[in-house]
Order: structure tokens, then sequence, then C-alpha cells
């Protein structure tokens, strides 16, 4: 008898115990694994919320880097049109000053017409604010030399020194010419490859 009554009680724990296993363990592992889905969402929601910033910011500097190069695209290609402007300006200044009566003076204060003078003037005009929009050092400083030459050539004082003077000028207009499509193609390469980045 005394054995049984020190048997009898441990019954109920063994069951509770059996049932703890069988309704208390998979509410638990439910309640972690609803923790750890959370914990796991939360971490993923975060990597990808900083991985789209840092693709937003990557697509605002290329886009931004694709309009600067766009910009000094059409600088340079202005530039281009405006040193001819000035070129020709400068050819049809030099032939009427030929053409004209030669004063004993200076050949620069030869009397042509004054809209000549003032179109030569007017193309310099052009070209030289364009010139300090450039971020291509090299043809900024390239238009500086085309513009010195081409203004020693219209002031000199005789015809045979404004010829070679004005050879001088021609040579830096070439290499002018020869620098801003250089550097256009860089850019335009440059940019093909900002627009092909994405696909690689």
């Amino acid at each position: 008898m005394p054995i049984e009554i020190l048997i009898a009680p441990a019954a109920p724990s063994v069951e509770s115990a059996g049932n703890f296993w069988k309704y208390g363990l998979p509410v638990v592992s439910l309640i972690l694994g609803i923790l750890l889905k959370w914990v796991l969402d939360y971490a993923i929601e975060r990597r990808r919320d900083a991985a789209q910033r840092t693709l937003r910011l990557e697509q605002r500097r290329d886009l931004l880097k694709t309009r600067r190069l766009d910009a000094e695209r059409s600088n340079l290609i202005a530039v281009q049109a405006a040193a001819v402007n000035l070129l020709q300006a400068g050819r049809d200044l030099r032939v009427a000053r030929l053409n004209a009566p030669q004063p004993k003076e200076s050949w620069h204060r030869a009397l042509v017409a004054p809209e000549l003078e003032s179109e030569a003037q007017r193309c310099a005009a052009q070209l030289l604010p364009l010139s300090t929009r450039l971020h291509t050092p090299d043809v900024a400083g390239q238009v500086n030399l085309f513009l010195g030459e081409f203004w020693k050539s219209v002031g000199a004082y005789s015809a045979k020194e404004s010829w070679s003077l004005w050879q001088g000028a021609e040579a830096e207009f070439a290499a002018l010419q020869r620098l801003a499509g250089k550097a256009i193609r860089d850019l335009e390469d440059e940019r093909q490859q900002l627009v092909d980045a994405p696909a690689q």
C-alpha cells in the first residue's frame, strides 16, 4: 500500500509532460517560427531598400553624367561651327582689304565695307563665351590660340605680314577642329559605355 501511494502521484506529472510535448511544443515552435520569419523578412527588406537606394543613386549619377556629356558635346560642336564662321569672316575681310585701295599707313586701315569688320567681331564674340563653358581644357586653350593668331593677322601692318600670320591662324584653326573632333568622339564613346553598362 505505501508503495502505491508513492507511485500513484507520479502519473499526472508524466501525463502533463506528455501533454506539453503533444500540445505545447508545436505552439512554441510556431511562435519561434513566426518570430524568425519576421526577423528574416525585416533583414531582407532592409537589404532590398539599401540596394534600391544604391541603384537609384547610381542611376541619378549616370543621368547627371550623361547630361554633362551631352552638354559638353553640344558646346564642342558649337565651337567648331563658330570657328568656321570666324575663319570665313576673316577670309572675306582679307579679300576685301586686298582689293581695296591701299592706304599709306597700316594695311589693316584699308577702307572696306563696315559690315565685314562687324561680322568678324560678331563671330569672335560668339566663339569666346563658348570656349569658357568647355570642360575640355585642351580645346579651350586652342580656341585662345586661334583667336590670338586671327586678330594678329587681321591687324597686321602689311599684306605680306598678314598673309604669314593668316597661315598661322589657319594652322591653329585646323588644330582646333582636330582637338574638338577627338573630344567629341571621346564623349560619344563614354556616353555609349554609360548606355551599355546596365545590359552587362
